[in-house]
C-alpha cells in the first residue's frame, strides 16, 4: 500500500481504544496484525492481573519467597549431592519460572505495542 492510499484513514491514536483502533489497523495492515494485537491484549490482561487479582500478588509474593527460602537452604547446605539439594534446587527454578513467564507475558506485549505503533508510523 502506498502512503497516499492511507491519505485520507484516520490516525489511529491514544485517543482510540480497544476495538476501534483494532479494526482500523487490521483494515490498513493486514491480517499479520491479529497475531500482534492478540500479544498486546494478553500483555495487558497479564499487568492487568497482577495489578488488580489478589491471587496475583499471592502467586508472585509466594514464588519470591519459595525463592529466597530456596536460594538461603543451598547456601546453608555442606553438601550439595543429597535429595534436599535437589528439592531446594528445584523450587528455587519453579519460582524462577513462576516469575519469568508472567514477566515475559507483560514483556511480549510491550514490545508487540511498539511493533503496531513502528507499523502504523510506517504506513503514515
Amino acid at each position: 500500500m502506498t502512503r497516499e492510499s492511507h491519505e485520507h484513514d484516520p490516525p489511529v491514536t491514544a485517543e482510540l481504544e480497544g476495538a476501534e483502533a483494532e479494526a482500523q489497523l487490521e483494515a490498513r495492515l493486514g491480517d499479520g496484525l491479529k497475531h500482534l494485537i492478540e500479544i498486546v491484549r494478553f500483555g495487558q490482561e497479564t499487568e492487568l492481573f497482577l495489578k488488580e487479582q489478589p491471587v496475583a500478588r499471592y502467586l508472585v509474593e509466594r514464588a519470591e519467597r519459595q525463592l529466597t527460602e530456596s536460594t538461603r537452604q543451598l547456601l546453608d547446605m555442606n553438601s550439595l549431592s543429597d535429595t534436599k539439594a535437589a528439592e531446594a534446587h528445584f523450587n528455587a527454578r519453579v519460582a524462577v519460572a513462576i516469575l519469568r513467564w508472567l514477566d515475559e507475558a507483560v514483556t511480549q506485549g510491550r514490545e508487540a505495542e511498539l511493533a503496531i505503533q513502528g507499523l502504523d508510523n510506517a504506513e503514515r
